[in-house]
């Protein structure tokens, strides 16, 4: 897929500041009819960082959790610019990170320790499974995109039927477009139902999924879709330890490496 056609001519512009514009044109279609609510925009975090990867990796999430710094839900929505947030406040150390992102963060750089390096060292993230939060840490927020499926605010709570409801075709649309922008490698579904809407954005234009298993028995479904590939990832506020969800992480790495 090429840039989409409102946007031909404007590619000496950044990736992200395309996704902003895709957005910003597409306002009235992402409220859904919902002008009370607002809209958070996503996507790349920081250019400079996300660009100069070998291997670009995008989040796929389900929505965002609120629109003050703290993630907190608010009295009342206003547009958030969401990867200002975290380019600004939680990969800089201005404020403590984020529960949902420390998990990014650390899969994030066991990402690249592996893709990079071919191995990952768990002491170097975890004290007696504690995650230590290292200025290298927090910057691996830097490098990656994070995208939502709804686009308006529901604190983290929206039913997944609520969601099938707001996913109508014109904005799984605007989600290919901001997915094709962001020309990842790797876009990991933060969960199975986030995994299945993968259908949905490419209009089922795309083959069933296929099947790996890691060295310490997982198996992962993944998508291969264009030039980059959707995975069943974990959703990064998974219920599980620090120390499991590094494990896990860093064994489905490890095979997708290969796969790769």
């Amino acid at each position: 897929m090429g840039t989409p056609e409102y946007l031909c001519g404007t590619q000496h512009i950044y990736k992200d500041k395309l996704i902003r514009k895709l957005l910003e044109n597409n306002r009235d279609i992402l409220l859904n009819g919902d002008y009370n609510n607002a809209i958070s925009y996503d996507g790349i975090v920081d250019e400079g960082e996300y660009s100069h990867q070998n291997f670009r990796l995008v989040f796929l999430l389900k929505e965002p959790n609120g629109n003050k710094s703290d993630g907190s839900i608010p009295g009342y929505y206003e547009d958030w610019d969401y990867v200002n947030w975290i380019k600004e406040y939680q990969s800089t150390g201005v404020e403590n990170i984020y529960p949902a992102l420390r998990n990014i963060a650390m899969w994030t750089s066991e990402f690249y320790d592996i893709f990079e390096h071919g191995k990952t060292d768990k002491a170097l993230y975890l004290t007696n499974g504690t995650l230590q939060i290292t200025d290298d840490l927090r910057n691996s927020l830097r490098k990656i995109a994070v995208i939502n499926l709804k686009k308006t605010f529901g604190g983290g709570s929206t039913k997944w039927k609520d969601l099938n409801a707001y996913l109508n075709q014109d904005i799984c649309d605007i989600l290919r477009e901001e997915i094709c922008i962001a020309e990842p490698t790797w876009v990991l579904c933060g969960g199975q139902q986030v995994f299945d809407f993968v259908y949905r954005i490419h209009r089922a234009e795309i083959s069933p999924p296929l099947t790996l298993s890691t060295a310490n028995g997982y198996t992962v479904e993944y998508i291969p879709a264009y030039n980059y590939i959707y995975v069943n990832f974990r959703h990064p506020a998974c219920r599980i330890s620090r120390e499991k969800a590094f494990d896990y992480a860093a064994d489905v790495f490890e095979a997708l490496r290969h796969l790769k």
